[in-house]
């Protein structure tokens, strides 16, 4: 899929499904909070794609395991960075790993669309704006200490701008006016952006919630790809079980560890 990096495409599948799940939580009501209340839908929010030229981004700040995001920051560009340090007990998984923690920062806060510090990795997974994104992943040392990180083609958000606009998941076709041309997902209650036909836009598009700007977000027209997961038939996780799809199995883990925090009142 994309070329110069270590990342293999069951990583970045594997890393699209789980950022698309925190997209798919919020939709489908099922994002809690600090206080097990669950964050109000989006109108207009759309799934992500993949972006080669994004994920290039992101291998620069894992490159020989940093324990900081010392690559060169773009304001043009959100990051989002995780450093495992040594331990014993590196996940095997680190950018799952990293992607999960960001998604489980939605329960530091009550429950809110505007943006809040302590919850920065998790609002651009969840901001309206992000298209596009692009992860990677390095172990170190024989796996003794990794890095992780993922490039989203949207700038960071700031104090005072919203993550989304309230209001009810796409429907229908029709419900999808922020970029089009774009479907309604029914199972997943989210836009998809035709790609084939339309480029993942080189500026943000002008909403309720977010002021536009005319500096370009990528600095050519990403190689984007069509995530696999975009569609409710693909099961690349057990390709022999096409019954279940991958979206399903995110869904059944996410919904097992919840329970467990609950029960643990964490």
């Amino acid at each position: 899929l994309c070329n110069g990096t270590i990342m293999t495409d069951g990583q970045r599948n594997v890393a699209l499904l789980r950022t698309s799940a925190g997209r798919f939580d919020l939709e489908t009501g099922f994002l809690p909070d600090n206080a097990n209340k669950f964050y109000a839908t989006a109108k207009n929010l759309y799934d992500v794609v993949w972006s080669c030229e994004l994920e290039a981004i992101a291998d620069k700040f894992v490159q020989s395991c940093p324990t900081t995001a010392n690559a060169n920051l773009s304001e043009k560009h959100a990051i989002n960075f995780k450093a495992f340090p040594y331990n014993s007990a590196i996940p095997s998984s680190p950018l799952s790993n990293a992607i999960n923690e960001w998604r489980e920062q939605s329960a530091l806060t009550s429950a809110t669309n505007m943006y809040r510090p302590e919850i920065k990795e998790f609002s651009n997974i969840i901001n309206e704006a992000t298209l596009a994104i692009g992860c990677s992943e390095q172990k170190c040392g024989g796996g003794i200490v990794a890095s992780a990180a993922c490039a989203f083609q949207q700038p960071a958000l700031r104090d005072g701008q919203a993550m989304y606009e309230i209001g009810s998941p796409c429907a229908s076709d029709a419900d999808c006016t922020l970029h089009t041309p774009a479907t309604c997902n029914l199972d997943d209650r989210l836009c998809v952006l035709d790609i084939t036909t339309t480029p993942i836009p080189t500026t943000l598009a002008p909403t309720s919630s977010q002021s536009s700007t005319s500096e370009p977000i990528l600095s050519t027209t990403a190689t984007v790809h069509s995530p696999t997961t975009t569609t409710t038939g693909n099961a690349h996780i057990c390709p022999g079980n096409g019954k279940m799809n991958d979206r399903i199995r995110m869904k059944a883990i996410d919904m097992h560890n919840y329970r467990r925090c609950v029960n643990r009142s964490l």
